[in-house]
C-alpha cells in the first residue's frame, strides 16, 4: 500500500474513532473517573482529534509528538528522537508500514487520554 493511501487510511480511522469507542476499549486504564475530568471531555476529545488530524496532514500541532517523529523518519528518512521513532528504521525494512502506523496511531491517541 503506498504512503499516502495509509495516511489517507489513518485520517478515515481517526473521523471514525469515537469517544465511546475509546472509553470502553481504555476505561480499565483510565485512573480518575471521566467525571473529574478538569473541563469538557467530549469537547478535549474532539480537539485532539483535529490534532490528529493536523499532524497527519503534516501540519503544525504541539501533540503527538511521538506520531510525528514517526511520520518523519517514514516519510522524510529522518532519524527519530524518540523511542518510537529511533526504532521505526529498522522496523520498516521487516514489517508493514501501514500497521506500524496503525499501531503508534492508537498509542498516542490513548496516551493523551490516559491521566
Amino acid at each position: 500500500m503506498k504512503k499516502k493511501n495509509i495516511i489517507e487510511k489513518l485520517k478515515e480511522q481517526l473521523i471514525n474513532f469515537s469517544q465511546v469507542d475509546f472509553i470502553e476499549k481504555y476505561a480499565d486504564y483510565i485512573r480518575l473517573p471521566l467525571n473529574t475530568y478538569p473541563g469538557n471531555f467530549t469537547v478535549a476529545f474532539e480537539q485532539y482529534k483535529i490534532d490528529a488530524i493536523n499532524v497527519l496532514n503534516f501540519s503544525h500541532s504541539k501533540y503527538f509528538y511521538t506520531l510525528k517523529d514517526c511520520l518523519g523518519s517514514i516519510f522524510n528518512g529522518k532519524l527519530g528522537s524518540t523511542l518510537f521513532g529511533k526504532s521505526i528504521n529498522s522496523l520498516i525494512k521487516d514489517v508493514d508500514v501501514e500497521n506500524i502506523l496503525r499501531m503508534i496511531f492508537m498509542k498516542s491517541c490513548a496516551s493523551i487520554f490516559i491521566i
